[in-house]
């Protein structure tokens, strides 16, 4: 009778480790999934933030932060197990690294991604001419010119040759022009 309930109770030992195998398997599947749309949400909205339904789904900075941190998960949990490995002897499968990367990305990721909406229910603030942290500062004041006078408004001339000419022979009243100067033979004559 005793070998009975030894086997009664190894079996349903065997039953609760598959549950749990079955239910640590389907979480693992679930957080990789949501932790794949979010990242291709996340590539979308590098540069801009993503808008639907009159809400922002996810900002820049929010972006930049949930691949950031699931980057960093996926090699602090590649190296831990590695360590493990080394200080305990573990052999770890050849199959069983890309669950680890995986995982740790994925988790890594949306842990930080639940803290941070935690802290910020209102999401990330985001300055759409910056989209790195916001840096105070005074910008240079840019130097004004002074305003330049009013060009004096356009004249037609008009060509009064009684008086420009007040008789036969003499020079005309012309200031600065070529007229009132002397040629002199010595330089050459240039031609526009």
């Amino acid at each position: 009778m005793s070998n009975n309930n030894d086997n009664g109770a190894a079996m349903g030992m065997a039953v609760v480790v598959a549950i749990f195998g079955f239910m640590a398997i389907f979480i693992y599947a679930v957080a990789v999934f949501l932790a794949i749309a979010l990242t291709i949400l996340s590539i979308i909205a590098w540069q801009r933030p993503v808008r639907a339904f009159g809400k922002t789904l996810c900002t820049p900075l929010e972006a930049r932060i949930f691949i950031g941190s699931g980057m960093l998960g996926a090699v602090g949990v590649f190296l831990f197990a590695v360590l493990c490995t080394i200080l305990f002897e573990v052999q770890i499968k050849e199959g069983w690294w890309f669950y680890i990367i995986t995982g740790g990305y994925s988790f890594v990721s949306l842990f930080v991604m639940m803290n941070l909406a935690e802290q910020h229910p209102n999401g990330l603030p985001y300055d759409p001419h910056h989209s790195g942290p916001v840096i105070e500062h005074d910008p240079a004041p840019v130097p004004q010119l002074p305003p330049s006078p009013a060009p004096a408004p356009f004249q037609y001339a008009s060509w009064d040759d009684e008086q420009v000419m007040e008789g036969p022979g003499s020079k005309p009243e012309c200031h600065g022009c070529w007229l009132n100067t002397v040629p002199d033979p010595n330089t050459p004559v240039f031609r526009r």
